[in-house]
């Protein structure tokens, strides 16, 4: 195996788990003023999109953050390239990066996951059943009127509470996972959405 394939890039000296975690934030906001914007679809169906010739390589930005595509480093701007790079969220394969984190949009709003495929124990990622639980979580909370506390339990990259957020007014939200990974991809998803929701790690 070459020296540089499928290994880490190195984070920037002096680099802190808070300075990772503000790069994400970094990131989210850089792809939002892009008007970036990728639904997630189901594993088999993503499997079959990038096992065409067309997507040996990434394209473009939803190549790269949507469909996990390996890229050249120059196909992204310094926006986008400087704050992937100091997230630590990126890793080279041969003269191509990889990011190591998708994002997808689910109403205005985006959302950090694991990239594809997930098959890591601790994979974070959502899909069409999360796109369906947030238009459920609409039609049913309105009809109950004032709600005092949400709690998404299971909630993973925290679709379920930060979707429905604008729904339930000053409502306490909390978020519970027994994923750390998950909760983290969850307060930096609820970071970027404007709100701050309690985080709760539970088994």
């Amino acid at each position: 195996m070459p020296d540089d394939a499928a290994r880490p890039l190195p984070r920037l000296n002096g680099m802190t788990s808070e300075g990772a975690d503000a790069a994400l934030v970094d990131l989210l906001r850089a792809l939002a003023a892009s008007d970036y914007r990728f639904i997630t679809p189901t594993p088999a169906t993503h499997a079959r999109v990038i096992g065409h010739p067309s997507k040996a390589r990434a394209r473009d930005v939803r190549d790269i953050f949507g469909w996990s595509l390996p890229f050249a480093p120059d196909l992204l701007s310094p926006a986008l390239s400087e704050p992937l790079v100091r997230s630590g969220m990126v890793r080279k394969e041969g003269r191509l990066w990889r990011s190591r984190v998708r994002v997808s949009s689910v109403g205005e709003n985006l959302f950090l996951q694991s990239a594809y495929p997930t098959d890591d124990r601790d994979s974070v990622f959502l899909g069409p059943d999360s796109y369906r639980f947030v238009r459920f979580m609409a039609e049913e909370i309105l009809p109950l009127g004032k709600i005092r506390h949400l709690v998404d339990m299971g909630a993973g990259a925290g679709v379920g509470g930060i979707a429905v957020a604008p729904l339930v007014g000053g409502a306490k939200i909390t978020l519970t996972d027994i994923n750390p990974l998950a909760l983290r991809f969850a307060r930096l998803n609820a970071r970027h959405a404007g709100i701050t929701p309690e985080i709760l790690e539970c088994e």
